[in-house]
């Protein structure tokens, strides 16, 4: 069958009526309507696994986030480590050297989302410093024993800043990709429902990316200082098996009461992130948690969670790890020692997309076998 003139061509479908072929694609892409969402219906669909992975080329990016980086100063880029290698995911791997995540875990329709298991040694990495920077950087931190000092406490977050930029810059890169794929064999109605939903999220994105730009260029003033009173941070003290290691820079927009804290959509105001590392002890591992010591609204969150029963406070920490944080992993066995109620209630805390216009609730009892010994707060 022949094509039609372009300049008479028009799509049937309703959502598309008033689009020319040549016109650039009402979805945003920049693309032509012909090359871009003409026949999308039409097109076979891809599985999650499959979009997921053809998006994964932009996570694998090589770029040196330290300070003073440049051609002359950088060498090889590296897979950095946001968790200690052999200190902490080297107690929770498996016979097999395998750690557990939800990270990359498919999403089913059914609503069944279960772990997997990854090598340790690729757990927790992300390709955001070079060989010659990342060593000497946190040296403080991987050839010291951990000590609470303000330096160590401040690059803990650090690393977690960095790692939520470079995740940020990822996702959005991705995003064109993600937006050509995700609706292919859907009607022209739930094409444009998801293409809006997706512009919500790419501008959310966008301005995440933004946020977490301006916190590690406040934090690299600090670091090239090595000044860090601009910072307040609280070290919480933990006995038991680890079970459970992350490393993040969430933005919790309520605190553990469900009190809200801050307005995420409020382009008005920065987005005041509460970044969170761990360290080994030799009995233990401590999580240190790190603000700017302007912004009100994590300081208002660790108030809610330090004014907890100390039983509570394990639990609810590991909640919070799989509820704002991807970049989470555990232990198999500890995982399969879990209830079944306990094991069904983290589950929907990692499934969810964007825990923070859904208040989590949290379980105050069999998470984790952990004993909280001590708070302190670091003074600078």
């Amino acid at each position: 069958m022949k094509r039609q003139p372009k300049q008479e061509q028009r799509s049937t479908d309703d959502a598309d009526a008033s689009v020319r072929v040549t016109d650039r694609c009402w979805c945003g892409s920049g693309r032509r309507f012909e090359d871009c969402h003409l026949n999308r219906h039409g097109e076979k669909p891809l599985p999650d696994r499959a979009i997921v992975a053809k998006a994964a080329k932009y996570f694998e990016r090589r770029e040196c986030l330290h300070p003073q980086a440049s051609r002359q100063t950088c060498g090889t880029v590296i897979q950095a480590h946001t968790v200690a290698r052999s200190a902490l995911l080297g107690r929770i791997v498996d016979p097999k050297n395998k750690v557990s995540t939800f990270f990359g875990a498919d999403r089913s329709a059914n609503r069944l989302f279960r772990p997997i298991d990854v090598g340790w040694k690729e757990a927790s990495t992300f390709r955001g410093f070079c060989d010659k920077h990342d060593g000497p950087l946190f040296a403080p931190l991987e050839q010291q024993p951990f000590k609470a000092t303000p330096e160590q406490c401040f690059l803990l977050a650090y690393r977690a800043v960095c790692h939520e930029l470079y995740q940020k810059r990822s996702s959005w890169n991705s995003r064109n990709d993600i937006k050509s794929l995700i609706d292919r064999g859907l009607s022209p109605a739930e094409q444009l429902q998801i293409q809006q939903l997706l512009g919500i999220q790419s501008a959310g994105i966008h301005a995440g990316m933004s946020d977490a730009i301006d916190t590690k260029f406040q934090m690299d003033q600090a670091l090239n200082s090595a000044s860090f009173s601009t910072w307040r941070c609280v070290v919480l003290c933990f006995e038991g098996e680890t079970s459970v290691v992350s490393a993040g820079a969430p933005t919790p927009n309520v605190d553990l009461d469900g009190n809200s804290i801050q307005v995420l959509h409020d382009r008005a105001s920065h987005v005041q992130p509460l970044a969170f590392g761990m360290a080994p002890l030799d009995s233990g591992f401590v999580v240190v948690f790190a603000w700017r010591a302007t912004d009100a609204a994590p300081a208002k969150f660790m108030d809610s969670l330090l004014s907890r029963p100390h039983d509570d406070v394990p639990h609810i920490v590991a909640q919070v790890m799989f509820a704002y944080v991807e970049n989470t992993y555990f232990s198999r066995s500890w995982w399969e020692q879990r209830r079944m109620f306990v094991q069904k209630h983290i589950e929907q805390l990692a499934y969810e997309y964007n825990p923070y216009y859904k208040h989590p609730s949290y379980l105050l009892k069999h998470v984790v076998p952990w004993t909280l010994r001590s708070i302190e707060w670091v003074i600078t």
